[in-house]
C-alpha cells in the first residue's frame, strides 16, 4: 500500500502538493505547512519534507541517476515557481484591505486584483501540468505503471475523504 508518498511526490511533482500547494498550504493555514500540523511557516521543513518524500519514490521505483536530475529539476523549478507565487501574497492582501477599508472600494481594481491572482494560479498549474508530463516522459513504462498503479490503489483507499 502506498501510505501517502505518491500522491505527496505527484503533488510536488503537479505544484499542488509540498511545492505548489504545500506554499500555498503554507499561507492559507491548511496542510503541512500550517500551525499544528508539525511544520509551521518553516519554509525549509516543507522542502526537506518534500526533498525526502521524491527521494524516496524514486529509490523505490529504482529511477537511474539521469531520472533522478531530471525529477530534481522540475521540483527546483515548482518549488521557485510557488515559492514567488505565494510571496505575493501580503501586497495583494494589503492591497485588497485598504480598497475595503473605503467606504466605496473601487470595483474594477478589486476584480482585477483577483483575476490577476487567478491568472497566476493558472499559469502555475499550466506549468506545473507540463513539469508531470515532463517527468511522466523521464520515467520507464514499468515506473509510470508502478506509479499509477499505487495512485489508484491509494486513492481507492482514501476516497470519501
Amino acid at each position: 500500500m502506498l501510505s501517502g508518498k505518491f500522491v505527496l511526490l505527484a503533488l510536488a511533482l503537479a505544484g499542488a502538493g509540498g511545492l505548489g500547494a504545500g506554499v500555498w498550504a503554507n499561507g492559507r493555514g491548511h496542510g503541512f505547512g500550517s500551525r499544528g500540523h508539525g511544520f509551521g511557516h518553516d519554509s525549509a521543513m516543507v522542502h526537506k519534507f518534500v526533498d525526502f518524500l521524491v527521494e524516496e519514490k524514486l529509490s523505490e521505483i529504482g529511477a537511474t541517476e539521469a531520472q533522478k536530475e531530471t525529477v530534481r529539476a522540475v521540483k527546483r523549478r515548482l518549488a521557485a515557481e510557488g515559492q514567488a507565487l505565494h510571496a505575493d501574497r501580503p501586497a495583494l492582501r494589503e492591497e485588497l484591505l485598504a480598497q475595503l477599508a473605503q467606504d466605496e472600494p473601487d470595483a474594477a481594481r478589486v476584480k482585477a486584483l483577483v483575476r490577476e491572482r487567478v491568472e497566476a494560479f493558472a499559469r502555475f498549474a499550466d506549468d506545473a501540468t507540463d513539469a508531470l508530463l515532463e517527468v511522466h516522459q523521464a520515467l520507464t513504462p514499468a515506473q509510470r505503471q508502478k506509479l499509477v498503479a499505487e495512485a489508484r490503489a491509494y486513492l481507492e483507499a482514501h476516497r470519501g475523504r
